[in-house]
């Protein structure tokens, strides 16, 4: 279950699908330890919390939990708490590494409860938002695993119960504020064969994803020189720029992106184009920087 019998940090939250991946883990003997979130933005979320700390004492795991601060209440900001939240965890125990010998062999992988079902959620929201193809290679965090993601979402609730895993409904999934969950009423009649081939096509792009980044890596460009772009055709100038905004941390769409490719090679120097993230990029005279 863990790679190369590394410790793994699983990502608990109290859900059906997460409970079902501890009780995996900590039925195999894996090493592993539990990391929960408390985004503390539903008035039940301490019972989520109290889920995972029994089910933790129970079966004699470690677990850690963090706790969100005044969090808007959006599915971005409560996801880039939770990712800093891990990554915390995991600094702490790198930090913690006690030989030398431990430190060539102890690093963290993150586990999360991901299935079929979320991973064609995933690509329909992509899709809506006109990433392009890109917006197939879901659920591509570095150093995470998805041990769940070739089971369906019926299948997950079925083999929680045959285990007597308890578990919590997350009542915000019902609502119709979030873009996730109107999606969902419309794959959640897409046959299984349909998602399993968006499975294969979701590898297949992740694959392509690695091997573009490792080529730019490569190349060694000065990603933020205007000239650059004025220079490649639209395609090529896109995706460099798509690899320099994730360096610098800025998730755009690929209309966002277009728009900016057009800022980048028009703009006179020192006008500032506005990205819908309310990041701004200041356009100088042989490149840009954000501000």
């Amino acid at each position: 279950m863990s790679r190369n019998n590394k410790p793994t940090l699983l990502a608990v939250s109290g859900g059906v699908d997460s409970m079902l991946m501890a009780c995996v883990f900590t039925s195999s003997n894996t090493p592993a330890k539990i990391a929960h979130f408390n985004h503390h933005l539903r008035p039940d979320s301490n019972l989520d919390e109290a889920l995972v700390r029994d089910f933790s004492i129970a079966n004699n795991i470690d677990l850690v939990v963090g706790h969100g601060e005044d969090l808007s209440g959006s599915e971005e900001d409560a996801r880039r708490a939770r990712h800093a939240f891990f990554a915390g965890v995991i600094a702490e125990s790198e930090a913690a590494k006690a030989t030398p010998a431990e430190e060539a062999t102890y690093s963290l992988a993150v586990a999360t409860g991901h299935h079929l079902d979320d991973l064609v959620e995933s690509v329909a929201i992509n899709l809506h938002r006109g990433t392009g193809w890109r917006g197939l290679a879901v659920l591509n965090r570095d150093n995470y695993i998805r041990p769940l993601l070739e089971l369906e979402k019926s299948e997950v609730i079925s083999l929680t119960k045959e285990l007597g895993v308890k578990w919590r409904e997350d009542s915000t999934n019902q609502s119709s504020d979030y873009l996730r969950n109107r999606l969902r009423q419309k794959t959640a009649s897409l046959s299984f064969d349909t998602k399993w081939h968006l499975l294969k096509l979701r590898h297949r792009q992740v694959s392509l994803l690695h091997e573009i980044t490792q080529i730019i890596n490569q190349l060694n460009l000065d990603l933020s020189n205007r000239h650059l772009y004025k220079s490649l055709d639209d395609d090529v100038a896109l995706e460099l720029l798509r690899h320099h905004h994730q360096v610098s941390l800025l998730r755009t769409t690929r209309p966002e992106l277009t728009r900016l490719l057009a800022a980048i090679r028009t703009y006179q120097p020192q006008k500032k184009h506005q990205l819908s993230n309310n990041h701004f990029i200041l356009i100088r005279k042989d490149d840009f920087i954000k501000i």
